[in-house]
C-alpha cells in the first residue's frame, strides 16, 4: 500500500495544503494514521500493543515529553504549480492505484 503514496511523495510531503491519512479497521482493533499540513502525523489505536508494535516496526522510539502544535507558529505553503497536483487529481490518483493492491 505504501508504494501507492511513495510515487506521490513530493506532493504529499511538500505541498502545504495536503492532508491524508489511513485506515484500517478490522475485527482486531482500529488504527489511523492522518498526515495534517503541516506534516505531523496524528496517529490513533484502540490496541496499545498493536500501537508498540507499529513504532517497533518503523523503529520509532516513545518521546519523554510532547509538544503541541500550538505552541509553534503555523505556517502552509504550496508547491509551485510544475510540481503541485490538483487535490482531486492526486486523490483519484490514490484510489486508482490502491484499487490494484
Amino acid at each position: 500500500m505504501l508504494a501507492a503514496f511513495e510515487a506521490h511523495s513530493d506532493q504529499l510531503t511538500h505541498d502545504g495544503y495536503i492532508q491524508f491519512g489511513i485506515v484500517s479497521q478490522t475485527d482486531a482493533g482500529l488504527g489511523e494514521v492522518l498526515m495534517t499540513p503541516s506534516k505531523y502525523f496524528r496517529i490513533w489505536f484502540n490496541d496499545e500493543r498493536a500501537f508498540a508494535g507499529q513504532m517497533v516496526t518503523h523503529k520509532l522510539t516513545r518521546a519523554e515529553r510532547l509538544d503541541f502544535l500550538d505552541e509553534f507558529p503555523h505556517v502552509t505553503t504550496r508547491l509551485p504549480d510544475e510540481r503541485a497536483l490538483r487535490a482531486a487529481d492526486l486523490e483519484l490518483a490514490l484510489v486508482s492505484e490502491l484499487q490494484g493492491l
